[in-house]
């Protein structure tokens, strides 16, 4: 009888854990790769992965409401060309919950941006990504993540 007591509590207790467990990981996760395209030109890459019942707030949102994604890049040994694209374009729509139009990525979003590159062997990229993510009941405080990428090779 003490046995199956214990055996019941700890069964309760690891589905307590596992289920805390599963609710603290980031509904958003991030990968970021930076590569030649040809022999002096490349491109960084930033991609998100949002779960399913999540959004990732757009670049651009007005005042009220949740924090933006900003991107910022750093580099040494390469040369920007342009600013940095995003696909899909966001989903725009009113949110109830801030009352107001936003726009935000549901699934996944791409950020690309082009660089030239005179020696790839000693060029450097650092990426930062801050964002915030809502589902409809609850957000998730604002977060950085940065990335510090070497350049590959075609």
């Amino acid at each position: 009888m003490k046995k199956r007591a214990i055996y019941s509590v700890l069964a309760m207790l690891i589905m307590a854990f596992a289920s805390f467990s599963a609710s603290a990981q980031d509904p958003v996760s991030w990968k970021a790769s930076a590569k030649m395209t040809s022999a002096t030109e490349g491109i960084v890459t930033l991609t998100g992965t949002i779960e399913s019942g999540w959004h990732l707030y757009s670049t651009q949102l007005p005042d009220v409401g949740p924090q933006p994604t900003k991107l910022s890049y750093t580099a040494k040994g390469i040369t920007w060309v342009g600013n940095a694209k995003m696909r899909p374009a966001p989903i725009k729509e009113m949110d109830p919950m801030f009352e107001a139009e936003l726009s935000y990525w549901e699934n996944n979003v791409s950020f690309t941006r082009r660089f030239t590159c005179d020696n790839p062997d000693q060029a450097e990229i650092t990426v930062s990504v801050s964002f915030m993510c809502c589902n409809d009941s609850s957000c998730r405080p604002p977060k950085t993540e940065s990335f510090t990428l070497k350049v590959e090779k075609e």
